[in-house]
């Protein structure tokens, strides 16, 4: 009998098989058959494909459910391939232990994370290494009703407060972890995080963005302040706010539910870059990638604020001593961040968030990163 597979045309043209899938999905029903509608490369070396599941329910008729397959492509490197087991790693091993922690401490469990339906890293059963055959499969988010803004339009008011509401949540939630179960954060956490790679930056991206300075004259003496910030400066992460990041928090990992015109729920996606880290990474990151311009014009510091106490919020609700955890030290993070890190990240990020359509958009948001950083003495 032939096994079912998924089979899909890569961006390289060469056919992949997802073989032998119903020994992995993690669904309550019996498979009948299943289609891929379609299939997008992500940024991060993977592909992300739609399928469209067939189930026998119990009354022995045909049930329609939607998943999203993610898988390597087929030029991925080895660096990627430790990614994607990491990854695979935070549904399998990381969100189950978090979800059983909640729930033993009598808190709301999380709900900023995709369903998880199943998953492996090969079919060989003699490795435990990532190869062509990984995949894992993850709720559409889309037929469960969540969208995705635009990234050159970014997100509004009232969005950004519950994303930050929640990116508080999840970062909390790992601090708890840390500090009411260290063993378990320790030997169960930790050793799945990814290492942090700076962006690599050329000499000539350093001079496309210094060329852009040249076009506004608020920016021009600020080049000099601009080529010295192009540099990443890490360091190591800072205790006590150190805690478990998504890594790459901006617009393209973000999905939000709108009951009318509210947004009611967000979840997060990809992985595949969660790190040990300052939540002020997260932070900063999403701020300057992710929000309509005058939104972070006019709202930086009520933010920044509405963040912490919502962190604070849920380290209390996980009952954890927070005497370490002052406003005034998250703020030092930020500036450490922002000085240190996320400059160059943010300003090689609008490439991407911008494409050759909205080339005056992408203008206008990199002098305003700009002379917003030199006003608060980021550059």
């Amino acid at each position: 009998m032939r096994l079912p597979f998924v089979a899909i045309l890569s961006d390289t043209m060469k056919l992949i098989e997802i073989r032998k899938i119903e020994e992995i999905l993690l669904v309550d029903k019996p498979l009948l058959t299943h289609k891929v509608n379609g299939s997008v490369a992500g940024d991060d070396g993977s592909l992300l494909v739609n399928v469209e599941l067939r189930l026998k329910n119990e009354k022995n008729f045909e049930e329609k459910f939607e998943v999203v397959a993610k898988l390597l492509a087929p030029s991925i490197n080895g660096l990627r391939m430790e990614s994607f087991k990491n990854e695979l790693a935070f549904y399998t091993k990381i969100v189950p232990l978090l979800e059983g922690l909640l729930k033993t401490w009598g808190a709301e469990p999380t709900e900023s994370f995709p369903n998880y339906y199943g998953g492996r890293l090969t079919l060989n059963p003699k490795i435990k290494e990532t190869d062509r055959d990984a995949v894992f499969f993850l709720e559409n988010l889309k037929t469960s009703g969540f969208q995705a803004v635009k990234p050159h339009i970014g997100f509004n008011f009232e969005t950004t407060k519950l994303i930050l509401r929640e990116l508080a949540k999840f970062h909390a939630s790992f601090l708890a972890v840390k500090l009411r179960k260290p063993e378990s954060f320790k030997h169960e956490v930790r050793p799945y995080v990814n290492t942090v790679n700076d962006p690599e930056i050329s000499v000539d991206d350093v001079k496309q963005i210094v060329s852009l300075m040249w076009e506004n004259e608020g920016c021009v003496s600020l080049i000099p302040r601009v080529r010295r910030a192009m540099s990443c400066r890490r360091s190591t992460p800072r205790e006590p706010f150190a805690t478990i990041i998504h890594g790459d928090f901006w617009t393209s990992n973000i999905m939000v539910k709108l009951e009318g015109d509210k947004p009611e729920k967000m979840k997060i996606v990809d992985f595949q870059k969660f790190t040990y880290d300052s939540p002020a990474a997260d932070l900063v990151y999403f701020l300057f990638t992710s929000l309509e311009t005058p939104v972070l014009e006019d709202n930086f510091d009520e933010l920044t604020d509405y963040y912490y106490k919502n962190l604070i919020s849920a380290l209390e609700n996980f009952e954890c001593d927070v005497a370490t955890f002052s406003l005034g030290e998250l703020l030092k993070e930020i500036n450490i961040e922002a000085k240190n890190v996320q400059f160059p990240r943010i300003m090689m990020k609008l490439n991407t968030i911008f494409d050759s359509n909205h080339t005056e958009e992408r203008k206008e948001r990199g002098w305003f990163i700009v002379q917003e950083f030199a006003k608060r003495n980021w550059i």
